[in-house]
């Protein structure tokens, strides 16, 4: 699944570490709304996405501060 580049799992509860979808290292767009998803939106996490262009979490459980660059990583 490394070459997968669009995923969408919105509206299904799931539960777990959102750093699990780390190892999409070739993702465009990413939808993830409205499940379960703990953990934060890290720097690690956003380098391994080098290639995201879409991105909603919304209505999760996710907790932190937005990395300095977020809105950055989408320009390049």
């Amino acid at each position: 699944l490394k070459e997968l580049e669009l995923l969408g799992l919105d509206d299904n509860r799931l539960s777990g570490n959102i750093e699990l979808f780390q190892a999409f290292t070739n993702i465009k767009s990413l939808y993830l709304e409205d499940n379960l998803l703990t953990g934060t939106i890290s720097d690690a996490l956003m380098v391994s996405w080098p290639n995201l262009q879409e991105l909603d979490v919304s209505h999760n459980l996710l907790k932190g501060s937005l990395p300095d660059d977020f809105f950055n990583h989408f320009n390049d």
